[in-house]
């Protein structure tokens, strides 16, 4: 079910709606040419076919991009099941991201969320936020639920390569490239 649907009805969707904006974009999921090579997640419990990330081959994306296209990846990633079948595994979207990005040796990786960006016990976003910082944040529980995750593994990333990680929401098209561009900050920017 998960498979179905990131893999089939949220990658094509944006897929269309990439293309209705003139963009030539392609979509494929971890499985595609073993993208994401995964294990499985260990935790307190059984997770079930949750996977972790083991080893990127973004050589489909490197090709997709030479030839002019737009990669649109689904975290539904391979790895052996307990047989040693191989099988798909759900893999955490921003985590199989950032592995993407630090593959493919990126400048700056941009994670849109749900929320504005990192946020203080004001809920005011905070422009730019050091490791030190986040963890004294994470203790205090000002930075919590899903946003631990997503900045712990972000400065992960960061030891691993990446330059910079921007957190933002999604406002439109031009604040999203002006971000890029370093033209303006709507977010919080790790590094």
């Amino acid at each position: 079910m998960v498979e179905m649907t990131l893999s089939g009805h949220v990658n094509k969707k944006l897929v269309r709606m990439l293309l209705e904006n003139n963009c030539s974009a392609v979509g494929l999921s971890g499985v595609d040419a073993k993208l994401f090579e995964v294990v499985k997640k260990q935790g307190k419990v059984d997770l079930g076919l949750v996977g972790e990330v083991k080893k990127v081959n973004p050589k489909i994306v490197e090709t997709l991009w030479s030839a002019g296209f737009v990669p649109v990846v689904s975290p539904i990633s391979i790895g052996p099941d307990e047989n040693g079948k191989a099988v798909s595994w759900n893999v955490n979207a921003d985590t199989a991201a950032s592995e993407l990005a630090v593959a493919l040796h990126a400048d700056q990786f941009v994670l849109v969320s749900d929320v504005p960006g990192v946020m203080d016990d004001t809920k005011t976003v905070i422009p730019e936020l050091s490791e030190a910082a986040a963890e004294k944040l994470i203790e205090s529980g000002v930075i919590n639920g899903g946003m631990i995750p997503k900045v712990r593994e972000s400065f992960k990333s960061i030891e691993r390569g990446l330059k910079s990680i921007h957190i933002v929401g999604w406002k439109d098209a031009d604040h999203f490239v002006k971000q890029i561009n370093g033209e303006l900050n709507y977010g919080t920017i790790l590094g």
